[in-house]
């Protein structure tokens, strides 16, 4: 879990508010791997799932010496 502090300006007058003002550099990245991260885990399938369910026996055949 990522937490980080947000500082709101205290008025609004109508004037464009920035993220710089919002919140330091060092966190905005820290902000921005951390969204980036949640992005990249809801489309990355599950490595640990296989794709492909095996639903038989393969058998190989094998000449008998004879």
């Amino acid at each position: 879990m990522t937490y980080f502090t947000v500082n709101f300006p205290e008025k609004y007058d109508g004037e464009n508010i920035y993220l710089k003002d919002i919140i330091a550099e060092n966190v905005g990245m820290k902000f921005c791997m951390a969204l980036m991260r949640e992005i990249i885990d809801t489309q990355v399938k599950n490595a640990e799932a296989p794709d492909i369910k095996i639903m038989s026996q393969v058998y190989l055949p094998i000449k008998n010496k004879e």
